[in-house]
């Protein structure tokens, strides 16, 4: 699958809101356009944020609703981003993207895929791999 974005401007004027929307294209004719977490869920994506300062989480739209439980925020990936807190540094703010999930033949048998994709390295895969393992 082939993924991308493209801008598209709410409002008038030029004050007006920008709002960013991912399509995916597919093996089939036709795109899939992502722009809230029912999208992300229903299509199975994960959500990438990423801070200013490198600090990247990688999560699914189950996560992603476990951690708006009791805010005020619209399911608007673009909203969320933008008022996404870093853990680092504190900032708020960051750029989202979509990515796929790894194919179920890649990742171990008990090992959770979100984990395995955030890996830092290969150093990290061996830990999950022995602990999925007792």
């Amino acid at each position: 699958m082939k993924v991308s974005h493209a801008l598209f401007s709410r409002g008038s004027g030029l004050c007006g809101l920008v709002k960013r929307t991912w399509f995916v294209h597919g093996n089939s004719m036709g795109r899939i356009k992502v722009e809230s977490v029912s999208d992300l869920a229903r299509h199975k994506f994960l959500y990438q944020l990423k801070c200013r300062c490198g600090h990247t989480v990688t999560m699914t739209a189950a996560q992603l609703l476990e951690r708006l439980r009791g805010k005020k925020v619209r399911p608007d990936l673009d909203t969320i981003a933008a008022h996404a807190k870093c853990d680092l540094c504190d900032r708020r703010g960051a750029r989202w993207s979509l990515t796929l999930p790894p194919d179920a033949g890649s990742v171990p048998v008990g090992v959770d895929p979100i984990a395995w994709v955030t890996a830092r390295d290969d150093r990290e895969r061996k830990r999950l791999i022995r602990e999925a393992r007792g």
